[in-house]
């Protein structure tokens, strides 16, 4: 589905005609960005609820705080 998509967008794009979008693309592409698949092990409700909760709620009134946009906090991560 992604390559269909690259393929859609190179397409809409004016990309070059000899893109392919093949499986070494996409390989490469996930690597480039850091993508990768994880397995998670052990008890998924383990974790602390609340402290999640607080969590979120601090991002939230730092992000309103130091009036953060959407591209600040994704570098930030």
């Amino acid at each position: 589905m992604i390559q269909e998509k690259a393929l859609h967008f190179n397409s809409k794009l004016g990309g070059s005609k000899e893109f392919q979008a093949s499986s070494g693309w996409l390989e490469k592409f996930k690597n480039r960005h850091g993508i990768r698949q994880l397995s998670i092990v052990g008890e998924k409700l383990s974790s602390d609820i609340v402290e999640g909760n607080n969590f979120i709620a601090e991002l939230q009134d730092l992000i309103v705080k130091e009036k953060l946009t959407a591209d600040q906090i994704y570098n930030l991560m």
